[in-house]
Parts: structure tokens; sequence; C-alpha cells
């Protein structure tokens, strides 16, 4: 596991790529670094069969990605200090740790907030900002996904086993009103308890991260974003109860110069997602690395 240490934890990290430009991507509640590391870059770090169409054609970069507190290989450490700000640190922290002074940086979801709040508490440090269906506005996320992932808290704490758990879920009401809007946020919901039936020593960290995360997360503010005065794209899908198109409208609106992008309803399948979300990240870090 390649790693480093920060604030008393060791954060397990990977980058892909080569040069000297650098973007740090970064996952949603639940995720890992496998997420934002489907984007952009094969798995051997070569150029695949997309970025040969020459209207999207990469130019050299360095992906970093890494596990946030609680999530992933990166133990929870201090429950308390779940908050964005301080994962923001932490992101600045990995940036040092590679040596890299300034980057693109980004995220999927929570990554986006992370992001969000990396170029406002270290401006210096963002050379451009990438926000991939953002989930959280005034720091908070939207209503639906608070009352889900309460949901999820209870059901965890309550259920003898992650197995009953995961099956109540399945029954509720919270769960059906989300599934029926967007399968792919159903299924994101769902894995929130997965990774608990896959290993139950994960309980008390899922049940962390659902409870400190969705809510009370300072500095994220409309009015704080319209401090960023680097090059933005936002990118967000429609019918998300999760990450609400509103929620990248009003961001795009607050950001000077923001560039909002309306992707396609997220699918099952995740390869048309991945491959529209290339289309759009790839010529704006073409136009910043240039």
């Amino acid at each position: 596991m390649t790693s480093f240490h920060s604030d008393g934890l060791q954060f397990n990290y990977a980058v892909r790529g080569l040069g000297t430009n650098a973007f740090f991507f970064q996952h949603g509640i639940g995720g890992a670094l496998a997420q934002p590391l489907r984007f952009l870059l094969p798995s051997d770090g070569k150029e695949s069969s997309l970025d040969q169409e020459p209207q999207i054609r990469s130019r050299r970069f360095l992906l970093a990605a890494f596990d946030f507190r609680a999530h992933g290989a990166t133990p929870l450490g201090d429950p308390e200090r779940l908050r964005l700000d301080v994962f923001a640190d932490d992101l600045v922290a990995f940036m040092d740790h590679l040596q890299i002074e300034t980057a693109v940086v980004g995220g999927i979801s929570m990554g986006a907030a992370v992001a969000l709040q990396a170029a406002l508490r270290y401006p210096e440090r963002c050379v451009a900002l990438v926000l991939c269906r953002p989930a959280w506005l005034n720091g908070s996320m939207s209503a639906p996904a608070i009352a889900a992932y309460a949901e999820v808290v209870r059901l965890l704490r309550d259920e003898p086993s992650p197995e009953g758990a995961l099956q109540r879920l399945e029954k509720s009401d919270i769960y059906r009103v989300i599934v029926t809007q967007s399968p792919d946020a159903g299924r994101s919901l769902l894995g929130q308890v997965r990774c608990v039936v896959a290993d139950p020593n994960l309980r008390e960290v899922a049940v962390a991260r659902l409870q400190y995360l969705p809510t009370g997360q300072p500095g994220l503010e409309l009015e704080s974003a319209a401090a960023v005065r680097v090059p933005t794209l936002i990118m967000a899908t429609p019918n998300d109860p999760i990450h609400p198109f509103s929620f990248a409208h009003a961001l795009a609106g607050a950001i000077p110069g923001a560039s909002l992008r309306r992707l396609a309803p997220k699918q099952l399948n995740d390869g048309p997602h991945i491959r529209e979300v290339n289309s759009h990240v790839i010529p704006f870090l073409n136009s910043v690395f240039r």
C-alpha cells in the first residue's frame, strides 16, 4: 500500500500518469480512490483508445487520488474530525507529500465539496477546479440524502446483523423514493450498507462518516464560493436526489466564470457516464495545462 502520514493517520493513495502537471481527483462519501481512478487514465497509465481521439486527446499529466479519513484503506481516526475542511487540509498534505506546489483539484460528490474547500482555504495551491456531481450546498447535502443516510445509520445501529440492515433498507420508503428517481443513486445508497456486509468490522466507520459528514459542514456557503478565481468546470446529472442538479446550477451561478455541463442521467452501467465525463474533463485539463 502506498501511503503518507498526516495528522496522526496513515492515508492510502495512488498516482497514475506522467508529467509535471497534476490533477488531484477525489472520491465520494462511502467510496475510495478506485472511483476517481476509473476516469481519464487506464490502470497502466498509458493512453487509452479514448485519448487517441483527436478532439479529446489528453496532454501528459499526473492523476492523483487518496482515500479520505474513514474511507477505503485510511482509518477513522477521531470522528470529530470528519469534516470537509479537515479533508481539504488532508488533500493539501497529500500535495505536499508528492512535492506538488500547484495543481488542478477536483472530485466527485463529496470529493467535489472537498475540492471546493481546498480552493477556498488554499487558493495559491489551486490552478483550476473540477466539480463532478456536487452534493453539498451551504454546508449540507440534500434533504433526501440526509434522510437516507440517517436511515442507514439507524439501521446499522439497531440491526444485529448488517444483512438485516440491508434487507430493511431495501424495503424502506426512503430507498424506494430514491431508486425510483435514480437507480444509480439507489445502488449507491445500498452500497453504504453492503460494505459492512462484506466486512462487519467497518460498521463503526460507516456509521461515523454518515453521522458526521452529510450536515453541518462549514465554509461551503454560496457567498464563499464567489471567492473562487480559477477556471472551474461543474458537471451534474438531472433527476438525482443525492446530487441535485440545482446544487450544481447554484454553484455555477456563484463562482465567477464557471462552466456548467449537464450530463446524461447516470445508469447502472458506468461506461457511458465515464466517457461523457472524460469528454468534458480532458479538454478542460488541456486548456489549463497548455
